[in-house]
């Protein structure tokens, strides 16, 4: 009981991700597709969802008219690997979470996908815009969940935040790619034409969870880092907490939530 009390949820998060991050080495990582169940690893190969991620990115590329190819291309490519990213964290937080958001704002969304407040009478669902990529569907604070996704390996790939994005939400959710397969089975073939890659919609991609951090512990322990940095801080995969941590940090927050509605 006395070691026990010497530990805290977070250094038991931080050893479940180094744990998390050798297995990511040996490609054996957790697999369970149910959503709404924890799982280091996401496939979204649904062909129309595929393709409203693409249209969805085809039109952000219109939107802001680059007539540079390779530019567009990278656009393209950026939208598209953020969208997969969200509707990742959707599959696996869906009753904690609203669905991605597809519409072209017209004035820029300022990092934003949407938020909603909760609402106690029937219907229940107000929406607001925020600079937030998720918020909790039972929580009508501003705050919610940002997430970043990012291509690359595991070992080389960096995520970055501001200040601004951190102010505005609870939870820092990081993704990443390292390739498109078709499915599990076809996981080692990788397309060579870059922008096939993205445009062929028959294809499936694989997300990995590579680990969440609260803002409030972002905000603790590196203060100094986003002053020297002019409000901006990258991170490693070493440096999150393991994903299904998040979880239990919801189910706390919708309890709490739960109990300020019965005391009114």
């Amino acid at each position: 009981m006395e070691i026990m009390a010497g530990i805290n949820a977070i250094e038991l998060l931080r050893e479940q991700q180094l744990d998390f991050i050798q297995r990511i080495k040996y490609s054996c990582l957790l697999d369970c597709q149910i959503p709404g169940k924890n799982s280091e690893i996401t496939f979204i190969s649904e062909k129309s969802k595929i393709k409203q991620i693409s249209k969805f990115s085809y039109s952000m590329c219109n939107k802001y008219q680059s007539k540079d190819r390779e530019e567009k291309y990278f656009n393209y490519r950026n939208n598209f690997i953020g969208k997969l990213g969200e509707e990742a964290v959707k599959n696996r937080l869906t009753n904690f979470i609203t669905g991605v958001d597809y519409t072209i704002k017209n004035e820029g969304d300022g990092k934003v996908d949407f938020t909603f407040a909760f609402d106690s009478s029937p219907g229940g669902i107000q929406v607001k815009t925020r600079k937030v990529d998720f918020t909790f569907a039972f929580d009508s604070s501003p705050g919610g969940i940002q997430v970043k996704t990012r291509k690359g390996t595991y070992d080389t790939v960096k995520w970055s935040i501001t200040e601004k994005e951190i102010e505005a939400n609870t939870f820092l959710v990081c993704m990443f790619i390292e390739k498109n397969v078709k499915n599990k089975e076809a996981e080692n073939k990788q397309t060579e034409n870059k922008e096939a890659e993205y445009k062929n919609t028959s294809a499936g991609f694989k997300i990995t969870s590579a680990g969440f951090l609260p803002m409030d512990l972002i905000k603790k322990e590196h203060k100094i880092e986003l002053i020297k940095n002019n409000g901006k801080i990258e991170f490693t995969i070493y440096d999150l907490l393991y994903i299904s941590g998040l979880n239990a940090y919801l189910k706390k927050l919708y309890d709490l939530q739960v109990e300020k509605l019965l005391e009114i």
